[in-house]
């Protein structure tokens, strides 16, 4: 009999860290389940998405903010995928911003009502999207990377202190970054690790770091070996400033203590989740990260037990709803 084939949606443009890892997560999750994996970018076309899952068994959108303040074509014409969809579909691991979808509302309340599994990484999107959709279907679960078996905790803690920025989405909004105030505050902080990032912010730092070669290598890497060497920059580490979503909860998982730049509302809920939102810092607080790097290390036992406890409850959530996933593919699957 031959395997079932799974298609993922997951957003591919620009080798992110964080949806690489989400996908390489469930790919792996599904392959060793016994399953066949394809992908599919998520920002493409409705037509051409249904073309390829109705070669598939089943399709599952493989999580991440896919939703900021654009919404991905295929939801918006959700309607129009169901119709040519002949497989079923779900979700998992799903954040959703903070801005007016208004006039999404009834394409959102579609997609979760025609769902076979709903599954979110925090309380504010599975709220709001069940106060839209006037049901308790969506699920709470956590961010699917708290399932995967390649991050393992640092058995010889690094000594080093990680870096990572990111463009600022937004900046009609958010505004640009003061880089000498960057600058000045990293440096303070004694930061000599840069965790690399799809984004290049290397040429604005006024620091030679550690691994510089490396990083300055980082883009001329494949997926999965720029997934190795951004852990391997973590792993360098005891303590990581970020504001990737995805390398403050790698660091957590590998027990490095991160302290999370509050540039959008995902790393928020992240951080309370770990407990340590009273690590992190507002984006533009730049002046705050010496005294939060300090407080980080004198403090670093407790936090560490403290995202040790809120990790394992985070693992078992997203375990479940794996298993859960499985089993309605299994009854559901084409």
């Amino acid at each position: 009999m031959r395997a079932k084939k799974i298609l993922l949606l997951w957003y591919q443009r620009g080798d992110n860290f964080g949806d690489v890892l989400l996908y390489s997560t469930t790919r792996k999750y599904l392959e060793s389940a016994g399953y066949c994996v394809e992908s599919h970018e998520v920002g493409d076309s409705a037509v051409d998405i249904a073309a390829h899952a109705n070669q598939c068994n089943f399709m599952l959108f493989a999580g991440g903010g896919i939703i900021e303040r654009f919404v991905p074509h295929v939801i918006q014409n959700i309607r129009e995928l169901k119709e040519q969809l002949r497989v079923p579909y779900g979700v998992i691991g799903l954040g959703v911003g903070t801005f007016n979808y208004d006039k999404y509302t009834d394409a959102l309340k579609y997609w979760v009502d025609q769902a076979e599994f709903f599954y979110v990484r925090d309380a504010a999107t599975r709220d709001y999207l069940n106060e839209i959709s006037g049901s308790a279907k969506v699920i709470f679960s956590g961010d699917v990377v708290f399932a995967n078996k390649t991050i393992v905790k640092n058995i010889q803690k690094g000594n080093g202190i990680g870096l990572n920025l990111r463009d600022i989405p937004y900046t009609d909004v958010q505004g640009e970054f003061d880089w000498k105030l960057v600058n000045d505050a990293s440096k303070k902080a004694k930061c000599n690790i840069l965790i690399p990032d799809s984004h290049d912010q290397i040429s604005n730092l006024q620091i030679i770091f550690d691994n510089q070669a490396a990083v300055e290598n980082y883009k001329c890497l494949d997926r999965e070996s720029k997934i190795e060497e951004v852990l391997s920059a973590i792993q360098r580490c005891h303590t990581v400033i970020a504001m990737r979503f995805h390398v403050v909860l790698a660091a957590a998982l590998m027990g490095v203590i991160p302290i999370p730049i509050l540039y959008c509302p995902k790393v928020s809920y992240l951080a309370e989740q770990l407990g340590i939102m009273e690590l992190a810092i507002e984006l533009g607080e730049w002046e705050k990260l010496p005294e939060k790097a300090e407080l980080a290390q004198r403090n670093r036992d407790k936090y560490f037990k403290k995202m040790e406890a809120n990790i394992f409850v985070l693992q078992k959530k997203v375990r479940d709803m794996y298993i859960n996933v499985l089993d309605s593919i299994e009854r559901n699957g084409a």
